[in-house]
């Protein structure tokens, strides 16, 4: 069940939901035509942060939690734990993680589900990532509510030979992976379980859909522009008050290998910007020459 199925479907006479959005895009403007109130606001990592900082950062936080009487926090994913859950301790407000990735964050991990009131988990291999928490006396581990599925987009259909046949799949038995096309999504075990199924004499194919890596409209843009001018620009996105620029570094093959970077503080980096991304570009360009790289 997506998130936005869950407001939707959220009981309104008992709760009222309040969405922040790290950035502008489709799900904040699905959010606003069902008439579910959404806020963008920036969620910067932890790095940078030091003892005069957090406070600041936190702060507008503890404002919104506040002025709109949130009384439990829903934090899908680290980041957003970062900040509510930070945020929710010093207000003395429930925070609920929900994590959905197997990759652990390590120490941070161990840090966000101490403050944390609940961890959420949707199976038992991303539990495996906070067996940690059953060492400790207090906690019994994550609770684990597998996805669910939205059954008015997805209904069970009849067979389709012809688009078996347009996939090549006749008289083959088929694994479909449906998942963003993302490497934690982990599509390499699917990969490693048709071969399994292979060597076990099943004649087997995977089909794997789902969205590219920039799903939403902002990501879509800036991924467009980054392809035209071929350079680039964060400001403030890891660090607050640091930026910088980059351009990408291609092998004889044309892949992208590395990158080239200039990083400084946001002020002095954006009055130069036209200057350093021509600098970075061509330097890049540089080397990707050396490399054996011949564009176009």
């Amino acid at each position: 069940m997506s998130l936005l199925g869950l407001v939707e479907r959220m009981n309104r006479a008992r709760f009222e939901p309040y969405v922040v959005c790290p950035e502008e895009g489709d799900f904040l403007e699905a959010l606003l035509e069902r008439g579910v109130p959404a806020l963008v606001r920036r969620m910067p990592s932890l790095r940078g942060w030091s003892g005069l900082t957090a406070p600041l950062a936190l702060r507008p936080w503890i404002q919104l939690i506040h002025r709109y009487g949130i009384q439990l926090l829903h934090a899908d994913g680290t980041r957003a734990m970062i900040h509510a859950g930070l945020a929710g301790r010093l207000a003395s407000v429930p925070v609920l993680w929900h994590v959905r990735v197997l990759g652990s964050d390590g120490l941070l991990d161990r840090m966000l589900a101490r403050i944390s009131t609940r961890v959420l988990v949707n199976s038992d291999a991303v539990a495996r990532r906070f067996d940690f928490m059953k060492a400790r006396s207090s906690s019994d581990g994550p609770t684990v509510i597998p996805n669910g599925v939205e059954l008015e987009s997805f209904a069970r259909a009849t067979r389709d030979p012809v688009l078996r046949r347009q996939w090549g799949l006749e008289g083959k038995f088929a694994l479909l992976m449906l998942a963003q096309l993302i490497p934690w999504k982990r599509q390499d075990l699917a990969i490693q379980i048709l071969s399994l199924l292979r060597k076990r004499g099943l004649n087997a194919s995977l089909v794997l859909v789902g969205e590219e890596v920039a799903s939403s409209r902002g990501e879509r843009a800036r991924l467009e522009e980054v392809r035209s001018t071929g350079v680039a620009i964060n400001v403030d996105e890891f660090v607050a008050g640091a930026s910088g620029i980059a351009a990408p570094i291609f092998d004889r093959a044309g892949a992208v290998v590395a990158a080239c970077t200039v990083i400084g503080p946001t002020g002095r980096l954006l009055t130069q910007q036209d200057d350093l991304a021509r600098w970075v570009k061509a330097a890049g360009d540089a080397v990707s020459r050396r490399l054996g790289f011949q564009p176009g």
